[in-house]
């Protein structure tokens, strides 16, 4: 019983440690892209014809890579977006929820606030600190962004037990 366990738990730790990111020059052709990173976890049409693919960095990463191509099928940018930086492009009733999948990717998790007529969007991320972090992003039910908040999961030192 022990060794079937095993197995999905090693490939869940495997998936989560993913290797780096490759570098990427803009104007690489999206079919480069996808050989060079994989598939991409979410791929988001853009209204200006172009796409974001999103490369979350495993179920318990902490880094979330978007290609963004142009809609000459080139890449324009490949950056990591789970970062303070990032939040901070969030603006309260006005960014959408596809907005939100567009500059930051899918979520680790979401849940469901059903009195507030809300769910959380929660990413989890390094902060500017080296803290542990997990950021929580409040979509309404219209899928309007209307808050969000930063939660520290350790004290930032690596022993923490």
């Amino acid at each position: 019983m022990k060794k079937i366990l095993f197995l999905p738990v090693a490939a869940l730790v495997v998936a989560a440690c993913a290797g780096p990111v490759p570098k990427l020059a803009p104007g690489t052709d999206e079919v480069q892209v996808r050989a060079a990173l994989g598939p991409p976890a979410l791929v988001l049409k853009d209204p200006s014809g172009g796409s974001h693919l999103a490369y979350p960095n495993g179920p318990l990463g902490l880094t979330t890579h978007m290609a963004r191509i142009g809609p000459d099928g080139k890449l324009v940018l490949l950056e990591q977006v789970l970062d303070e930086d990032h939040f901070s492009r969030l603006k309260r009733g006005e960014t959408t929820e596809a907005e939100v999948l567009r500059l930051l990717g899918p979520p680790a998790k979401r849940m469901e606030f059903p009195r507030l007529g809300q769910v959380a969007w929660d990413y989890r991320f390094m902060d500017a600190w080296g803290y542990l972090a997990e950021h929580s992003v409040m979509i309404d039910g219209r899928g309007v962004y209307v808050g969000s908040v930063t939660k520290r999961l350790n004290d930032g030192r690596s022993d923490t037990k």
